[in-house]
């Protein structure tokens, strides 16, 4: 009995593993094969190590524009200039999403500059000023009138000369609005400008002067044509316009170009 109960100790201190042989690593026997283990390397994203586009050893690179002495212009102003047709595309991409195009012009500085001026935040130091209204309603790049090397008038200043009968339907609306018709001229300036001025808001320089006085009571518009011929005769090389004005708000409502002088 004595000899069973020693064999059934044996065999439970055999079984369990003691303290020191639970902490016991088995020993080194080399590394396995990598074939049988999936192998996955992270990419190279090194640009040096890239061959980049060359143009015969010369240029490595010729999407980077260099910047270095030349002014700064807006969107795509570094290219060549525009033909009509790159223009009308690039217009029709804007009508295509859905906006509104409008036309400014800056007779100084087209350029970025930073002038006076220590601010953190952006500030290029130019302003411009807006051409007439931005184009609501408008669908085809026709229609877009380009100001190069234009000068700016008055609104239709850019067409043809009004025939009689189309100033008359002018002033016949007019009418019907309920303004006063009046006449203005200008001698020098009749075009846009700015000269000594560095205000933030709109400012063209120039300064009409008032024919006769505004026309009250006036329902007919051949009587406006007819004021219009005696401006002409008194100064044939002033500008002379055409406004409306409402004589209850006290402000002008419409202005258009009646009569430029020759070689406008």
């Amino acid at each position: 009995m004595a000899s069973s109960m020693f064999s059934s100790t044996a065999v439970a201190n055999i079984g369990r593993a003691t303290p020191a042989q639970a902490s016991m690593v088995a020993p080194f026997t080399g590394l396995k094969s990598a074939s049988a283990f999936p192998v996955t390397r992270k990419a190279n994203n090194d640009i040096t190590s890239l061959p980049l586009p060359s143009n015969g050893g010369r240029v490595q690179c010729m999407q980077v524009w260099p910047p270095t002495g030349k002014k700064k212009f807006e969107t795509l102003s570094y290219l060549p200039p525009l033909s009509p047709e790159s223009l009308a595309k690039e217009v029709d991409y804007l009508l295509r999403m859905g906006w509104i195009p409008c036309l400014e012009f800056e007779l100084e500085h087209g350029f970025v500059y930073r002038e006076n001026n220590r601010s953190p935040g952006y500030y290029d130091g130019r302003y411009w000023t807006m051409w007439k209204l931005p184009m609501f309603g408008c669908t085809d790049s026709s229609q877009v009138w380009p100001p190069i090397a234009k000068k700016k008038f008055e609104t239709l200043s850019y067409l043809p000369p009004l025939s009689p009968e189309s100033l008359a339907k002018e002033v016949d609306y007019l009418l019907r609005m309920g303004w006063i018709p009046c006449l203005e001229f200008e001698l020098e300036h009749g075009f846009v400008y700015r000269e000594n001025n560095r205000s933030p808001g709109y400012y063209d320089g120039r300064y009409w002067t008032m024919w006769k006085l505004p026309m009250f009571g006036c329902t007919d518009s051949s009587q406006v044509l007819a004021e219009l011929e005696e401006a002409k005769k008194a100064y044939p090389n002033a500008f002379i316009r055409i406004i409306g004005f409402d004589n209850k708000r006290q402000v002008q409502c419409i202005s258009f170009i009646a009569y430029k002088p020759p070689g406008f």
